[in-house]
């Protein structure tokens, strides 16, 4: 028969240890930081170039669009966006709608600062600009500066009064 009596750990190796297993999960856990960034554009200055086609044909297969525009943040810095659309229009023969493509890169600049966008979206075609009402998503896909290293999505609407909305969820 085992006479010896069960020894209890001491408190304080017990504190210690689950300590231990907390830090250490922390240290596991997920440590991509993600922020919102909320952007305002003034009406943009464009200009459309028409794409020739290369067999010599007289149909456009569609248009460089580039634009500038003064923008803003929520917290009041100021900046410039540039950017470049491709573009195709695509007739839908189910319904006789013509749909857009464009493809576009976008560079928000904030004072030394940048953040770089490019992505495609399809809508219908109507005018120059995207009508109210619809949203954009396209991929945040750097930055420099204070936005070095930035990934993530933006999502663009345009207001009634001409300008846009630009609200950015950013990881990194």
């Amino acid at each position: 028969m085992n006479t010896r009596a069960k020894s209890r750990p001491h408190p304080l190796v017990v504190a210690a240890l689950v300590a231990s297993l907390v830090v250490a999960g922390a240290a596991c856990g997920d440590t991509t930081t993600s922020r919102t960034l909320v952007i305002r554009q003034g009406p943009p200055e464009l200009d459309t170039f028409a794409l020739t086609p290369s067999d010599g044909g007289s149909t456009s297969p569609g248009s460089l669009r580039v634009f500038d525009a003064v923008i803003t943040t929520d917290d009041g810095l100021t900046g410039n966006l540039l950017g470049t659309l491709i573009t195709a229009d695509f007739p839908q023969p189910a319904n006789d709608e013509v749909l857009e493509e464009r493809i576009g890169t976008l560079v928000f600049q904030l004072g030394n600062d940048q953040l770089v966008v490019t992505g495609a979206t399809v809508y219908p075609l109507v005018d120059a600009e995207m009508q109210p009402g619809l949203t954009q998503v396209r991929s945040v896909t750097g930055g420099t500066g204070a936005y070095l290293g930035a990934t993530g999505q933006v999502t663009t609407s345009r207001n009634d009064d001409g300008t846009y909305t630009h609200t950015f969820e950013l990881i990194g």
